[in-house]
């Protein structure tokens, strides 16, 4: 196997084995996993005693002298909308936020009731308000019309709803298909009836890996959703900043299974906000990069606004209808340890004066971004992990 990166040419040998190779992009990791024996081979493997098994992996690096440096071409740009940037609302989550969103992802279970009069008063608001259903697998979206969980209780729900949720709880809980359960038209159809003037998503309120795993049937549903996290597999900040490089990757492989509807994605971020692989989050009280954690301090830091801008601009690049950054509060909050606004929560802010505006994106050779747009430019260098604003007077 081989690859160059400039002039240096790198090549790789294996033996003593088959490997294989899994594309990590998959998990939004900027990398693939060598591996080896093969998946399709019987397990357990039986070794007898005394028998010796060598494997080898032999890196060669080279460079080519005779290369001469190609000049710099100009940077890439494309006209680009911004996609919406949503809050996630759910319970211990509620709070007036810092900044006023395009709209909210809610989640409410039996007992939470969302205290709605206190979200900001905006128009947009309240005509822009998705929402998860702990009963249902995708978002559902009101049009033109009052908040759909507005003062509600799940407990108001149609009866049908419950009916539902109940089956389909049954085999979440099993870990899979069991008699009778529902299928992915089932939820839908359920969704529909209940919510007549609602658009109803399909996907997944996990991983995009999870999506690419089950892509829902094509036609089904009025748009497709998931999210992504930056820290599956590793946390330092280097590996975090490279699953950037995934995010275009995944967002075309999720257009594939989304056909002719649009992305509106769930949380995209660095920390975890569900672990579909495990019981639970990692526990991260301090806040220390850690995979798999549902608290990671670099999202209240100027780094977390970086990664963020980054992917939201590369959102914007691929088409992608709407997505979530953040919460009111809580460790995907927008307010430090003293009450004050994050680097994040200053991002959306200077973002959101972009809204409804065709902009020009340009993008850099470094892997810089620049937004220009008619109210000022936004520059993103995630090689820095800086972002800066400036506004035009």
């Amino acid at each position: 196997m081989e690859h160059r990166i400039g002039a240096i040419t790198c090549s790789y040998r294996f033996s003593g084995e088959v490997f294989e190779m899994e594309d990590q992009r998959n998990w939004s990791d900027a990398s693939y996993k060598t591996y080896c024996r093969p998946l399709s081979l019987p397990v357990p493997m039986r070794l007898e005693a005394g028998e010796r098994i060598e494997q080898e992996v032999t890196i060669m690096l080279s460079r080519d002298t005779t290369n001469t440096a190609a000049p710099s071409a100009p940077p890439a740009s494309q006209a680009v909308r911004l996609p919406e940037l949503l809050l996630i609302a759910e319970p211990g989550a509620i709070a007036m936020p810092p900044v006023r969103p395009s709209g909210w992802l809610l989640r409410e279970d039996r007992t939470t009731r969302f205290p709605t009069r206190r979200f900001p008063p905006s128009p947009s608001c309240r005509a822009i308000r998705p929402s998860i259903l702990n009963m249902s697998p995708g978002m559902i979206r009101k049009r033109n019309s009052p908040p759909l969980l507005n003062g509600s209780r799940v407990s108001d729900w149609p009866p049908s709803c419950h009916r539902f949720a109940g089956r389909l709880s049954q085999e979440l809980s099993a870990g899979g298909a069991v008699a009778g359960s529902p299928t992915p038209e089932d939820a839908v159809n359920a969704a529909a009836r209940a919510f007549p003037q609602a658009r109803v998503g399909v996907g997944m309120l996990t991983l995009f890996t999870e999506l690419n795993r089950c892509p829902p049937p094509q036609g089904l549903g009025d748009y497709v959703t998931y999210g992504t996290s930056a820290i599956v597999h590793a946390a330092d900040t280097a590996s975090v900043f490279q699953t950037l490089e995934a995010l275009p990757d995944i967002f075309a492989s999720a257009k594939v299974h989304a056909g002719k509807r649009p992305q509106r994605l769930g949380l995209v971020a660095i920390p975890m906000r569900s672990n579909p692989y495990g019981a639970g989050l990692a526990d991260n009280m301090d806040g220390r990069p850690k995979a798999m954690a549902g608290f990671d301090g670099r999202h209240f830091t100027g780094e977390g606004a970086a990664f963020a801008a980054c992917a939201v601009l590369l959102a914007a690049a691929c088409g992608i209808e709407a997505m979530a950054l953040a919460a009111p509060r809580g460790p995907l909050g927008l307010h430090d340890a003293n009450g004050k606004p994050t680097p994040l929560a200053d991002l959306i802010e200077a973002l959101s004066r972009f809204a409804g505006a065709a902009m020009e994106l340009v993008r850099h050779d470094d892997g810089a971004m620049t937004l220009c747009g008619p109210v000022g430019r936004l520059h993103v260098d995630p090689a820095a992990r800086r972002v800066t604003y400036t506004e035009d007077k």
